[in-house]
């Protein structure tokens, strides 16, 4: 994946969770983002390792699976 889709991708799942903060698997995130799974969860990853995100066993808020996803460990504030 092309360094520039990666960036332009991660800054979307940020701005997903400064709309909504559910927590969303990686197959989830493709689907909005209209990516592939492998581009949905690099981009996912990338964002897991920055502060306030977190890769966690949980439930998708969308699709309901419980598997590893990306969440946030704040609460954003929405200005």
């Amino acid at each position: 994946m092309p360094k520039d889709s990666a960036v332009w991708l991660a800054a979307k799942i940020r701005r997903l969770f400064e709309e909504d903060p559910s927590s969303r698997c990686d197959s989830c995130l493709a689907l909005h983002l209209r990516a592939s799974l492998l581009e949905a969860r690099m981009a996912a990853l990338s964002v897991a390792n920055e502060p306030g995100y977190k890769r966690q066993q949980a439930f998708c808020s969308s699709c309901g699976r419980q598997l590893e996803l990306t969440s946030l460990t704040v609460k954003l504030r929405r200005q």
